[in-house]
């Protein structure tokens, strides 16, 4: 893994889908975003953020939430995540995290990533077959 930098921010924005609805609204006529879709999002930015940083030997996997949901989004509204490293400890990269609707903060919180060898994420794959 090549050096990275506490406070080093990666941004990115995300649209939003019918795919992304939350089923138990649906019926009622509501569309909101899931949980697991605003979850998504920030893995997803957190792991982009890591790409150029990691050797071609190695990805990164997700060992840790920490969030607290402060608002709801429609379905079809832009969502803009923004992750920030803000602690790296050997292969442990710990982000600060949040997504927003426009001005609304509608979840924050840490998420933990961990550097590791790809031939040690297949191999667990194989055993777990």
């Amino acid at each position: 893994m090549k050096p990275l930098r506490e406070g080093e921010a990666f941004c990115r924005t995300f649209a939003s889908s019918h795919e992304t609805a939350a089923p138990e609204f649906r019926e009622g006529g509501l569309r909101l975003l899931t949980s697991q879709s605003l979850i998504f999002y920030l893995e997803q930015a957190s792991c982009d953020a890591l790409l150029p940083y990691l050797d071609a030997s190695e990805v990164s996997v997700g060992v840790g939430l920490d969030l607290a949901y402060l608002d709801f989004a429609a379905v079809g509204t832009p969502i803009e995540v923004l992750a920030r490293i803000t602690e790296v400890t050997r292969n442990k990269i710990v982000f600060a995290v949040e997504a927003r609707a426009g001005e609304r903060k509608l979840i924050e919180g840490t998420h933990l990533r961990a550097v590791i060898p790809a031939a040690k994420l297949a191999r667990k794959e194989e055993s777990a077959g």
